[in-house]
């Protein structure tokens, strides 16, 4: 058979034209590009050089970064509701993540067998532990509070109602409720329940705090973004800026506690500042307008500052993440972090791919010394390469633009017009498989050791498989041929079952490496099942091995 032919009777298999559309998916995927490059040449000398980059997203292990286990406390939460309390943390932690526009951070539960202990591990590629600590440690309480100064005899006047003051031998009673530094009451109005904390007591008078508003009552972020941002009067002096939208209960609230302070109209409040606070630290003292006693204003603005603008903007950035994903349910211990430094990076990478290469290039070899023909050692070899193209793709940060989705309903259509021309209805399997790579290269995880460990467990599989169905194919006990393929493929079918049912428990179990192994070995058994098996056995057949 002439190459001429050999082309054209595979061309009507819509087996290898699907392995043809995944092929073309994986590379577009893949995305191999010209990108500039910092080079570090000297001590103080750095140089741009084009490098040839891809969408690949690189792990923790590869890029480098930093790695926390945290363990949330579950004191006084009963034993069945653990596993929600765990799942609203890291949903709120993925919420955060996503308002500070970070990427390449995984948060996942790891738990154990043989107890209740249950742990979060956050991994962050390319950043520092400090960075990360900052990110996950705040259990993100923030509390807009008037200052109030009260001595004995005083009295508070919120909207209507009035509350008298009298000193107590250990802090304060406010009418007849006694409360120590660090305690709370709770001040019933007609309309609201106003909380008051006992701050501090000094010489002259007592440092309490009415609460105007806390994260919970914040509904929107950066309302208005022309008011957001961060000014500086100084080189190591600046400020940031941005508006929330309180709800209307708090606002109220707000203007409740406002009006126990006189003040010119158009001028501050007297006597009083608005504290922030984020989990019990201070972060800013601000003047209130008289504007917030007189009307009921929802759209207050939140400041803060640091000593550089890049401090300034990351701590708003910060806590714009934590107003918006509210606060965790309790309160983490961070048990262990590390910092992972990148010095396999894309050298290992490249010799990791390399071993591959030359790993199915060596079976390859070994195969045509036992089958003494090149019509099943390259095909072998064809359908290797295809799998490990297809398995990086998995890792690629793309999204299906348009001439991707075209480039592979192309091939798709094809593949169903030969199919049905040889009345061969199998082909509707064809789109489904389609689909089904379309959602795999959208699941986009990150490269890193285990990915690579499942990519070669997976690759190693395929070559296993594919010599069962060529020694399927050469068997003489059986003589129908499409009898030999069924046998086949039910040892294969078999095989796949049994590797992703022991991988399911290492997902469901397994944190870290573990978990990203299982990950990768399941998809590339699936890959295989659906796409490179039948192409691999279709070719056998055509070439009459």
């Amino acid at each position: 058979m002439t190459a001429k032919d050999l082309a054209h009777e595979l061309s009507r298999e819509w087996r290898v034209w699907f392995l043809i559309t995944a092929l073309i998916g994986a590379g577009l995927a893949i995305g191999p590009h010209y990108a500039e490059e910092e080079v570090r040449i000297g001590p103080n000398q750095v140089e741009n050089q084009t490098t040839i980059a891809t969408n690949i997203n690189m792990g923790l292990d590869l890029q480098g970064g930093a790695r926390v286990m945290v363990e949330p406390n579950l004191t006084g939460i009963p034993v069945d509701e653990h596993g929600d309390t765990v799942d609203n943390i890291i949903t709120t932690l993925n919420t955060r993540v996503e308002a500070f526009g970070l990427q390449d951070v995984t948060i996942r539960p790891v738990s154990s067998l043989t107890s209740n202990q249950r742990r979060i591990q956050v991994e962050m590629a390319g950043a520092s532990t400090e960075e990360l600590r900052n990110l996950v440690e705040s259990q993100g309480r923030f509390e807009a509070a008037f200052s109030i100064q009260a001595s004995d005899g005083d009295t508070l006047t919120f909207e209507d109602s009035v509350f008298n003051v009298e000193e107590t031998e250990n802090g304060l009673s406010i009418n007849g409720t006694a409360f120590d530094t660090g305690e709370t009451i709770t001040l019933q109005t007609d309309s609201h329940n106003i909380t008051l904390r006992y701050h501090n007591q000094t010489e002259a008078f007592h440092a309490l705090r009415a609460v105007g508003y806390t994260g919970q009552d914040v509904s929107n972020v950066d309302i208005n973004p022309t008011q957001s941002g961060v000014q500086c009067s100084s080189p190591n002096s600046c400020q940031f800026q941005f508006q929330v939208q309180l709800d209307q209960r708090a606002a109220e609230r707000f203007t409740a506690v406002a009006q126990n302070f006189e003040g010119p109209s158009g001028g501050n409040l007297q006597g009083t500042q608005l504290v922030l606070t984020l989990d019990g630290q201070e972060m800013n003292r601000l003047s209130v307008s008289t504007g917030f006693r007189d009307s009921v204003i929802s759209t207050p603005s939140i400041t803060g500052g640091g000593e550089s603008r890049a401090q300034a903007t990351e701590e708003m950035d910060n806590l714009k993440s934590i107003l918006q994903s509210g606060a965790l349910p309790t309160e983490i211990d961070i048990v262990s972090t590390n910092s992972v430094s990148a010095t396999l990076g894309q050298e290992f990478v490249r010799v990791a791919f390399i071993a591959i290469v030359l790993a199915i290039i060596g079976v390859a070899f070994t195969v045509f010394i036992r089958y003494q023909t090149p019509k099943i050692a390259l095909p072998i070899t064809i359908t290797g390469l295809s799998e490990v193209l297809l398995l990086v793709a998995v890792f690629s940060n793309t999204s299906l633009t348009i001439p991707i989705v075209l480039a592979l309903l192309i091939p798709t259509g094809i593949g169903l017009y030969v199919g049905f021309k040889q009345a061969e209805f199998t082909v509707l399997m064809l789109p489904v498989g389609t689909l089904f790579l379309l959602g795999i290269f959208e699941f986009a995880p990150s490269l890193d050791l285990a990915g690579i460990a499942g990519i070669i467990a997976a690759v190693g599989t395929g070559i296993n498989d594919q010599i069962i169905i060529t020694d399927e194919r050469k068997e003489e006990r059986v003589k129908s041929i499409k009898k030999r393929i069924k046998r086949a493929f039910f040892i294969i079918f078999t095989s796949a079952a049994s590797t992703i049912g022991a991988m399911l428990p290492l997902m469901s179990i397994g944190a870290g490496a573990v978990a990203g192994f299982a990950v990768t070995t399941i998809i590339g058994v699936l890959i295989g099942v659906a796409v490179t098996r039948p192409a691999y056995a279709k070719i056998l057949e055509t070439l009459d091995v």
